[in-house]
């Protein structure tokens, strides 16, 4: 069966050189239900120039930037991270998969764009 979330477009913009939270919230089901991600999911944000390179220009997990709540998925980079991107803009998926099942769903996604920062 399917995992039962809706999909959004949702594009981003981030500060080179900045703390950046993305929260991306309104994470429901068909019925409007917020879908309670904290337990039994485990999730993935990729950011790529090109579907087909093979690395990811950021790449961020539950373990590792990712915190997933009742209808909310925060990602979290640090300054020291963000200062190193060269990128001017490029594309995005966030994706979570049941734990047990392995479903995989792609909930997020989107260009995301990285505004150059002035102050070093």
């Amino acid at each position: 069966m399917a995992l039962d979330i809706v999909y959004k477009d949702v594009p981003q913009a981030i500060k080179r050189g900045d703390d950046i939270a993305l929260v991306f919230d309104g994470i429901v089901d068909s019925t409007g239900s917020d879908v309670n991600l904290s337990t039994g999911y485990t999730a993935k944000l990729q950011v790529r120039n090109d579907p087909d390179d093979t690395s990811a220009i950021i790449s961020l997990t539950e373990s590792a930037g990712l915190t997933l709540e009742k209808g909310k998925v925060t990602a979290t980079i640090t300054s020291t991270a963000s200062a190193a991107y060269t990128f001017d803009s490029a594309h995005y998926e966030l994706e979570v998969t049941s734990n047990p099942g392995g479903e995989v769903k792609t909930i997020r996604g989107g260009a995301i764009k990285l505004v150059k920062d002035y102050c070093r």
